[in-house]
């Protein structure tokens, strides 16, 4: 085959694939997708809240009165407002069985719950002006001894709920109170770094 030849073949080959690639298809570029915020778990202060339809369960502190106001709260009278009931349990600090485990008793930041353990329907409520961070039952179930917010160790008579002692000197918040097995010594462990000893004095 002469070169003339091949020279012509090659050129026809050139203008065949020319035509092939101006005839092809061109690929339509592809918008990208729009723009979605994703949905925020945490309200708009513009957004008006919707109400719950869930009714609570009122009321849920033993003993609360049922609220009755004297009248409608106006400037000439709201120096007098005053607490008419609370509502709640509060945060529960710790819990803790009486030796027979008939009680279980639940320190809050309300005060101290004793419920019955085997109904468990609350027996008393032991009401503390500081929240109670630790509780321990004596080793004959008599006594029952909280450590609270307020830097007290307090020791409470379970009969009738009425308080004992109060025992001070830590200078942080009690967190945690434990009878020795024969009774004979309180023990209480604080956030100030140290665990304290009480006991009966000698007379």
């Amino acid at each position: 085959m002469s070169a003339r030849k091949i020279v012509t073949i090659l050129a026809t080959l050139v203008v065949v694939a020319s035509l092939l690639i101006g005839c092809a298809p061109k690929a339509t570029p592809t918008a990208p997708p729009p723009y979605r915020a994703k949905a925020s778990t945490t309200p708009h202060p513009t957004d008006t809240p919707v109400p719950s339809t869930t009714t609570p369960q009122l009321p849920v502190l033993a003993g609360t009165p049922v609220p009755v106001p004297a009248g409608v709260i106006s400037p000439s009278n709201a120096e007098r407002m005053t607490q008419l009931a609370r509502w709640g349990k509060g945060a529960i600090m710790q819990v803790a069985y009486s030796p027979d485990g008939r009680l279980l008793a639940a320190g809050s930041s309300l005060g101290i719950y004793l419920y019955d353990a085997g109904t468990l329907k609350e027996a008393r409520f032991l009401e503390t002006t500081s929240p109670v961070y630790s509780v321990a039952f004596s080793p004959d179930g008599s006594l029952l001894a909280s450590g609270s917010a307020d830097y007290t160790v307090r020791v409470w008579r379970v009969a009738d709920g009425s308080l004992v002692r109060s025992l001070e000197g830590h200078t942080h918040r009690v967190e945690s109170v434990a009878f020795s097995p024969d009774g004979s010594l309180l023990a209480s462990g604080s956030m100030d770094g140290t665990v304290r000893l009480w006991g009966v004095a000698k007379e």
